[in-house]
């Protein structure tokens, strides 16, 4: 029914089972719970706290007090520099964004806008959203077919599509590509590599060469000591 792993670094925990997917993996305080009814991280940097759900998304990500939580009924976003604010609902927009008391608010009455910082620029058409605002390079594009940000970290980049997922957050390097047919990760250590896909999983996490890849038909994991080699075939126990 299950596969559990506590494997060769320090408090790697992995717990795989056919209801749900559990991971604390190689690198201190890192948590990744992946569940069919939902998905809960916590990648990578310490606090970057990750929960996505069938009802809705939470993500508190890469640096202090970031904070994000998408719902199916609204979006809400406190993002990577001290006191912003991003709320998006079905009814309203909300931004308290990337530079000291800028202020947002766009609501499906009314656009309130009160902004504070150099180059903040503001672009909102019926066919796209494109937003510049409150730090240096920060840079959000959010249309009918896709959304992209690129917020309030030197080259955080976020581009969220109908299609497709793409965030690159929050640490160097970090990079995120979610689709509907594949996941994508580079998270919270250099040269963490994370790709899940419909017919595997694939993760190369948090430690130099550590590598995994859960694949439908096999799992195979390269994990947390130098060339240790697993390899888990699908009628394995």
């Amino acid at each position: 029914m299950f596969k559990f792993y506590l494997i060769d670094s320090l408090f790697n925990f992995y717990f795989i089972g056919s209801m749900f997917k559990f991971y604390l993996i190689d690198s201190l305080f890192n948590f990744y719970l992946i569940g069919p009814l939902f998905k809960f991280y916590f990648i990578g940097s310490l606090f970057n706290f990750y929960f996505i759900g069938p009802l809705f998304k939470f993500y508190f990500i890469g640096s202090l007090f970031n904070f994000y939580f998408i719902g199916s009924m609204f979006k809400f976003y406190l993002i990577d520099s001290l006191f912003n604010f991003y709320l998006i609902g079905p009814l309203f927009k909300f931004y308290f964004i990337g530079s000291l008391f800028n202020f947002y608010l766009i609501g499906s009455m009314f656009k309130f806008y009160l902004i504070d910082s150099l180059f903040n620029f503001y672009l909102i058409g019926p066919l796209f959203k494109f937003y510049f605002i409150g730090s240096l390079f920060n840079f959000y594009f959010i249309g009918s077919m896709f959304k992209f940000y690129l917020i309030d970290s030197l080259f955080n980049f976020y581009l969220i599509g109908s299609m497709f997922k793409f965030y690159l957050i929050d640490s160097l390097f970090n990079f995120y590509l979610i689709g509907p047919l594949f996941k994508f990760y580079f998270i919270g250590s250099l040269f963490n590599f994370y790709f899940i896909a419909s017919l595997f999983n694939f993760y190369l996490i948090d430690s130099l060469f550590n590598f995994y890849l859960i694949g439908s038909l096999f799992n195979f994991y390269f994990i947390g000591s130098i060339f240790s080699l697993y390899f888990i075939g699908y009628n394995d126990e």
